[in-house]
């Protein structure tokens, strides 16, 4: 496995892990990502919010003025900007540069290290780039288990 296909892999295995931790359900890549969905994270409580996301991830995030800057390819920026019956959501995992860094193992923990950021892009105006439009992730708009019951009270609110 390449180094492209394993930094993937763990932005992935974050997403995943902040869900199980925080008590929500997580289901993974499902055939192709044709409509910029890596996956889905949904409850079993109140109005059963749930989300598809787009998985993204950077070894070396670019910050600017307190927003961690991403270019997303232009595709996946259009089908995010749609409006749909779900909610959709951008995340964005940053991941150390050295392989080495990303998890450390012992006796009593498995510790990743990554942090992560979401962003809504429904109702932006589509894009007309040819290749990558700018998108900025406040540092506000963290991913992570302490943040994602509100981010689902959001959604089950229907403000995402």
């Amino acid at each position: 496995m390449g180094p492209n296909i394993q930094q993937e892999e763990m932005s992935l295995a974050y997403i995943h892990a902040v869900a199980a931790r925080a008590g929500y359900d997580y289901t993974g890549r499902v055939g192709r990502d044709t409509a910029s969905a890596d996956g889905e994270i949904s409850s079993d409580e109140g109005l059963f919010p749930a989300f598809k996301y787009q998985a993204k991830s950077t070894r070396r995030p670019l910050v600017d003025d307190g927003e961690i800057v991403y270019d997303l390819n232009v595709k996946n920026y259009n089908d995010l900007c749609v409006e749909s019956r779900e909610s959709r959501l951008l995340i964005l995992v940053s991941i150390p540069t050295d392989i080495a860094d990303w998890t450390s193992v012992d006796e009593e923990a498995l510790c990743i290290r990554c942090t992560g950021y979401w962003h809504s892009l429904r109702g932006e105006q589509l894009s007309t780039r040819s290749n990558s439009q700018r998108i900025r992730f406040p540092e506000s708009q963290r991913f992570g288990p302490d943040q994602l019951p509100t981010l689902m009270r959001r959604i089950a609110n229907g403000e995402l």
